[in-house]
């Protein structure tokens, strides 16, 4: 159950905190006083898209936290695969920016946003007036049956051989399966393989002809320069020949002191080095492959390299990777008979296996369907419709024949038929049914369907009704607060009376700021509040002694479904 929610700068609220009791919860409050905010906000920290508008007015973020405690044991199985530890609560904290950033917590642990979806769909059920609209679409029906009839496994066993069909279908067109694609793309990858052979490329041939178009246009300074240098060293009055007078003139004081023999050591040394200079440099003018260094034939190399960039890979490993798989598409396509008919085959039997799963979830579909139109109706019934009729209409399935493509839904198309009054036929619920009558419907179909989470949450579901019907609706409400809880926005007395915790929101006005509040009421309090909603003045007597005795009534009923 949720225990609290905490609330700081969201819409008008400055600083909230909202405690929640086991039972029933029911928020109520003039219009516009914010009493969908709350809920707003409920599903931020839920888990839904963040908002810049959430955020309160002069602020610059948003924060919601939200405490949960005796939840299911399937919720630390989830936490389990995210590392997060399970304990007695769940605290989820969410934080969000002007500037679009913000984070969320479990427990103390970063998640995303869909991480924290996987769990808190299993912590609450929420049910807002737009559900009234989705369930009239009839891929959302589908969706409520097989959520009813637990099919998640079949579907994603279906999902399976549709991607194993869909994989295999792929690879049939890509063999070629029509002959005149077949034949355009041989002819190209004939000519593709046959220019690059033709080409016989060398490993490192590309950086050995970059380095020799160096070599090319540079080659008059390189030689110039080289030879300019070897004069200067080795030919007769160079450096060696200076170095060796040096060294003779050393010589002879060597032996009158240390510091001269030093300075012939040194010498030496210097000598050695330009030696094997001199040596250097000669190989270097010696080895350059005059013949190798035409710069015309050296260009149209590259050009070919260039051209092949483009077309195959830049690297020579990416041109002969190339090369290796266009040969082995090319047998591919030769052998096309023969792996085409292994192939067909394959996707036929897929075909026939998905066919198959279509098959058997549309006979679970509608075993479970047959017996939750059942329950709906004598639901309904229970909720004041005592004419209502409900069912689920299937289309008969295609032929395998007639199936261009499968959906991961499978092949059923399914509406909900409906009739409110004795004597009317069955319509498609889209077509018929009034405000009042759906929000009766939506409680009817909540209370059949098994839902793992234990807290409901309804905005506005007695929306369109009154009377005799409301005080139908609040009885519900207590039968379904005995095994889950309920939090709801009300704007009818009958449903404040039956509630065990019941939340004013409040608008207020406080040096030209709008602030909204929020309360617990006392028992007095919730008195007051129902003669609001009456449409009685606060002191009205008459009015309060109406409203302690539809709180009575409430409190004897919930009392005996306890029994």
């Amino acid at each position: 159950m949720l225990v609290s929610l905490h609330l700081k700068n969201i819409a008008l609220i400055d600083e909230a905190e909202i405690e929640f009791c086991s039972g029933i919860n029911i928020l109520s409050g003039e219009t516009g006083a914010g009493k969908s905010v709350i809920l707003d906000a409920l599903n931020f920290v839920l888990g839904a898209k963040a908002d810049r508008t959430m955020i309160r007015h002069g602020e610059d973020f948003c924060l919601a936290s939200c405490t949960f405690s005796n939840y299911s044991p399937l919720i630390n199985k989830v936490l389990e695969e995210f590392d997060i530890e399970a304990s007695n609560e769940l605290i989820i904290k969410r934080k969000f920016d002007l500037s679009g950033n913000g984070y969320i917590k479990l427990n103390g642990e970063n998640v995303t946003a869909t991480m924290l979806r996987k769990v808190t769909s299993l912590l609450v059920d929420v049910h807002g007036q737009s559900e009234h609209f989705l369930l009239l679409s009839k891929a959302k029906q589908l969706e409520c049956i097989d959520s009813g009839a637990k099919l998640d496994s079949e579907l994603d066993s279906l999902s399976k051989i549709l991607a194993e069909l869909n994989s295999k279908i792929k690879e049939f067109e890509s063999l070629g399966g029509n002959p005149d694609e077949r034949a355009r793309r041989l002819d190209l990858l004939d000519y593709q393989i046959n220019e690059i052979e033709k080409a016989d490329l060398k490993e490192g041939e590309k950086e050995e002809l970059l380095q020799n178009k160096i070599l090319a246009l540079n080659f008059e300074k390189l030689t110039t320069n080289l030879q300019a240098v070897y004069s200067a060293i080795s030919n007769e009055g160079g450096a060696i020949d200076s170095l060796l007078t040096v060294q003779h003139n050393l010589k002879s004081i060597c032996d009158l002191g240390d510091n001269y023999n030093q300075l012939l050591d040194r010498t030496l040394s210097v000598c050695d080095e330009l030696e094997e200079i001199s040596s250097t440099v000669d190989d270097i003018l010696s080895n350059f492959d005059f013949d190798g260094l035409n710069i015309d034939e050296i260009e149209q190399r590259l050009e070919v390299y260039s051209n092949f960039a483009r077309k195959y890979g830049t690297s020579y490993e990416n041109i002969i990777n190339y090369l290796e798989k266009a040969k082995l598409e090319k047998d591919s396509l030769i052998n096309f008979e023969k792996n085409s008919a292994e192939l067909f085959k394959e996707i036929q039997t897929l075909k026939a296996k998905a066919y198959s799963k279509c098959e058997k979830l549309s006979v679970l579909r509608k075993k479970f369907a047959t017996d939750f139109a059942k329950r709906v109706t004598l639901k309904l019934a229970e909720l004041g419709m005592p004419n209502a009729k409900f069912l689920v209409q299937f289309e008969d399935l295609p032929a395998i024949e007639e199936i261009s493509s499968f959906s991961a839904s499978g092949l059923d198309k399914i509406e909900f038929m409906f009739s409110a009054n004795a004597g009317e036929p069955l319509k498609p619920l889209s077509k018929i049914i009034s405000g009042g009558e759906m929000s009766r419907f939506m409680l009817a179909l909540k209370t059949q369907l098994s839902v793992i989470s234990s807290c409901y949450v309804f905005d506005e579901i007695d929306a369109g009704i009154s009377g005799v019907a409301a005080s139908i609706v609040a009885k519900q409400f207590a039968q379904i607060a005995t095994e889950k809880q309920i939090i709801a926005i009300s704007h009818l007395p009958q449903i404040t009376a039956m509630s065990d915790r019941s939340i004013l929101i409040a608008k207020e006005e406080v040096k030209d700021k709008t602030h909204t509040n929020l309360k617990v009421l006392t028992a007095d309090e919730k008195v007051t509040e129902i003669n609001r909603l009456i449409g009685a003045v606060a002191n009205d007597e008459i009015a309060s002694l109406h409203a302690r005795k539809m709180i009575e009534e409430a409190d004897n009923y919930k009392n005996s479904l306890k029994r």
